[in-house]
């Protein structure tokens, strides 16, 4: 059984999964293609029912939230295994520079103002 929580959610079949970009001890992060517009975005999944919780809290976060300066929450989508398991997956905005503290690492943590605040503003 599949749940769709939000009608802009890429539905099944109409996108690709991509290459693991990040991973952690809760779960895996995917960057995934919509088929219709050849548009980025990112798919979070939990491995664990920690993971899951972890999700769930973050799905009721940025539910509420709409500013240009945090990360778009696109959809969800919440399905059972047969074994009656619950798993979770969010998808979110695409942001190609990454975070602040990625771009700080791939620039040898030598950031001055001026560039935090293009990130930040």
């Amino acid at each position: 059984m599949v749940e769709f929580s939000k009608c802009s959610c890429p539905q099944p079949n109409k996108w690709l999964k991509g290459k693991v970009i990040g991973s952690g001890s809760f779960g895996r992060v995917y960057l995934d293609l919509y088929k219709a517009t050849g548009g980025l975005f990112v798919l979070k999944f939990a491995e664990s029912e920690v993971g899951l919780k972890c999700l769930e809290n973050e799905v009721e976060i940025l539910e509420n939230l709409d500013s240009p300066h945090i990360v778009k929450f696109i959809g969800k989508v919440l399905y059972f295994e047969a074994n009656g398991k619950r798993n979770l997956s969010i998808f979110l905005e695409y942001i190609i520079g990454g975070s602040l503290a990625d771009v700080a690492e791939k620039f040898i943590g030598s950031l001055d103002k001026e560039v935090i605040w293009r990130f930040i503003s």
